[in-house]
């Protein structure tokens, strides 16, 4: 029974099926007490219930386990790096997670067993073997870089750490690798960035320096140094403010408030040098990070360069500027007067403020002859007035200033030949008169491209005029060619207009007092013969003879104000009107009606354009409009002096074209000169009323 119960126990166990329950208290008390069964059962008895005591903990144990093995796995297969476990006989992969099959573009089957050489690039190997080594004997080892290979040859950057593991009962390695390709090429990137920027910062031209944000420097470039005059040493913890002239704290006060709020900033300012000159400095400041603390990047600018251009620029600008204004003076009063001599000295004054000459003159071609007209300078005027060189003894002077450009002698009493040329033309007057001179510029007057005279700058020092100057005496010559030309047409239209006034009054004493006398001598010889035939019918020649006489004494009178206008500021205006209304009805037998207030206190130019006017339309009444009754009209109100001429004339249109022999447009031109207004009022047989306003306000003064 006994060798039964062992045989299917031990069945039992051996199909790992514990049949505790056969060795229970009821079946060990069918054996005896003390008998070798008994003795049997009853160790087994206690071993089971042993056993059955550590089956609970044996299965939590065990469960555990593979919770603690699941995470592990999951771990494992989850993790970015690379993970392998590799045998440390010789180095064979046996185990990879995702990442390293990812990383090295293999399949996870394809990974396993593979030995490090088809892993790892030849030039890394060494390394490998190496920290293979170390690992058997320290259970350790980390190398920084080494470089692998994936599946498709691309070689990667990896860095790896390695230890000891015991994988299924024998002894591995666990490899943690991480792809450091992009990290190592970004470090270079970064070198070599870091190098750009020293490079920058110690070759710019501009002084570089960074500070923090209390304003201490921390670093300068050599340019830094060198403009402000110190050494690194001394510069490194000094405060942005030594730098600056106390009248330049406040820039840096603005400057650290500004990055102090992260804000860049801009100012110009003075730098302070070691030695305590100051400079003009423009400062540029933006906020950086330095050493992973805020700082300051600050670019200091040196700008005299630039400070002088402009001022010299601000310079030459008002230079131009004054040269511009003078020359418009100048064309203003070419424009402004008619009178040549005054004219001619003001514009050779006018350059003198732009052209520093010691002596001047303006010369022109008469005949065969240069003429001095105007100088200014050492020489006397009286010894240049009306002096007189012959062009032929000016030679090629002559021949080059008659090309129409300016002519340089730096040193007129040089051997260069137009040195001698000049000294030939001026003769003994070298040493004498022009005993001074010794550069001379000489630039041609010309009008329509016609040399007519010369304008000459002289200076006692040598190579004293410059292109600049030839250009500026070009454009006075020319200006001064104007005044010239003004001056002779206005010689030539004096004298045309004296002729055209001799020949007018020649005409009206022709018709009229010439007749007049005529008429005159006819009535005293018939008075005469009267007187010894018949005393009592002498009355009668008389009184036309008298009356003629009268008639003569108001057309002279009349003719008189024609000829000399400035009667007028003696007689006055009314005065005028009235001889020239008496002079129209004795002249042309015309009704003539005044009506005239009290002499006008106005400018005697104004009388005078009022005069023509009223003349100009007295005259258009009797010769045009024939009419027989004239209405002249002057009269003055508080706001203007108003002047009307009415006739009973045939009249016109004014709306059509006026004839020109009216001389409605001489009366426009004076009354705009006036800034008075000019109405005529006219129907075709219904005479004309022409009226002249003058506003009080506005007359212009003589």
């Amino acid at each position: 029974m006994l060798a039964d119960f062992e045989s299917t126990l031990l069945q039992s166990f051996a199909a790992g099926q514990p049949y505790l329950d056969m060795l229970s208290p009821v079946l060990l008390d069918e054996w005896t007490a003390g008998s070798e069964a008994w003795y049997v059962l009853s160790s087994f008895q206690a071993m089971a219930q042993g056993v059955q005591q550590r089956i609970p903990l044996l299965q939590e144990a065990e469960q555990q386990l593979r919770e603690r093995e699941d995470q592990y796995r999951s771990i494992f297969e989850a993790v970015s790096d690379s993970l392998t476990i590799s045998s440390l006989e010789d180095g064979a992969v046996v185990e990879a997670n995702p990442a390293a099959c990812q990383m090295l573009g293999y399949g996870h089957e394809e990974l396993l067993c593979l030995p490090p050489e088809a892993l790892v690039h030849p030039d890394s190997l060494p390394l490998v073997a190496e920290g293979l080594e170390r690992l058997r004997a320290m259970g350790r080892n980390d190398v920084p870089q080494t470089v692998n290979v994936r599946k498709d040859g691309s070689s990667l950057l990896v860095e790896t750490h390695s230890t000891q593991l015991t994988y299924k009962g024998r002894p591995h390695m666990l490899t943690v690798s991480r792809d450091i390709t992009e990290r190592v090429e970004a470090e270079r990137q970064l070198r070599e960035r870091e190098a750009l920027y020293r490079g920058i910062f110690e070759v710019t031209h501009d002084g570089l320096s960074i500070l923090d944000l209390d304003g201490y420097y921390v670093e300068v470039n050599p340019v830094f140094c060198q403009m402000y005059g110190y050494r690194r040493g001394e510069l490194i913890g000094m405060h942005v403010s030594a730098l600056v002239p106390p009248t330049c704290e406040s820039v840096v006060r603005e400057a650290l408030e500004s990055y102090e709020a992260s804000r860049s900033y801009h100012a110009s300012e003075l730098g302070l040098r070691k030695d305590g000159m100051t400079f003009p400095a423009d400062r540029y400041g933006i906020p950086i990070t330095y050493r992973g603390q805020p700082h300051v990047l600050e670019v200091i600018r040196d700008v005299t360069e630039q400070v002088q251009a402009q001022q010299l620029l601000e310079q030459r600008v008002q230079e131009r500027t004054h040269e511009l204004s003078m020359l418009l003076e100048v064309s203003h009063n070419v424009t402004s007067t008619l009178k040549l001599d005054p004219l001619l000295g003001l514009i050779l004054d006018q350059l003198k403020t732009v052209v520093d000459y010691t002596g001047a003159s303006i010369s022109i071609v008469e005949g065969d002859d240069l003429v001095f007209l105007d100088s200014r300078g050492p020489i006397p005027e009286d010894q240049l007035r009306n002096l007189r060189i012959p062009l032929q003894r000016l030679g090629s002077i002559w021949e080059m200033i008659s090309s129409r450009q300016p002519l340089f002698l730096p040193n007129v009493r040089a051997e260069s030949p137009l040195a001698q040329a000049v000294q030939t033309a001026t003769g003994a007057l070298m040493d004498t008169v022009f005993h001074y001179v010794c550069a001379c510029l000489m630039v041609p007057i010309t009008l329509k491209d016609h040399v007519i005279g010369i304008l000459t700058l002289t200076s006692s020092e040598e190579d004293a005029f410059t292109e600049h100057h030839a250009a500026l005496a070009v454009a006075i010559s020319n200006q001064a060619a104007i005044a010239i030309e003004n001056a002779r047409l206005y010689q030539q239209a004096q004298a045309l207009a004296a002729l055209e006034e001799r020949q007018k009054l020649a005409r009206e004493l022709h018709d009229s007092v010439s007749q007049a006398l005529y008429s005159i001598s006819l009535g005293v010889h018939t008075a005469r013969a009267l007187l010894d035939r018949d005393p009592a019918l002498v009355a009668e020649p008389l009184d036309y003879v008298l009356g003629l006489a009268k008639a003569g004494l108001a057309e002279m009178r009349a003719l008189i104000f024609e000829l000399r206008p400035e009667s007028l500021e003696t007689e006055g205006l009314v005065s005028a009107l009235s001889k020239q209304g008496a002079a129209l009805q004795v002249r042309h037998e015309v009704a003539v009606s005044l009506d005239l207030c009290m002499e006008p206190d106005i400018p005697l130019s104004v009388k005078q354009d009022l005069y023509r006017i009223a003349q100009e339309a007295l005259h258009n009444s009797v010769k045009h409009a024939q009419a027989h009754l004239v209405d002249l009209c002057l009269r003055q109100t508080s706001e203007a002096i108003i002047l009307q001429v009415r006739d009973d004339g045939v009249g016109f249109d004014p709306a059509g074209a006026f004839p020109g022999h009216l001389g409605l447009r001489s009366m426009e031109e004076r009354i705009k000169r006036l800034a008075g207004t000019l109405s005529i009022e006219s129907t075709p047989g219904h005479g004309v009323a022409i009226t002249a306003r003058v506003p009080t306000g506005k007359v212009i003064p003589p």
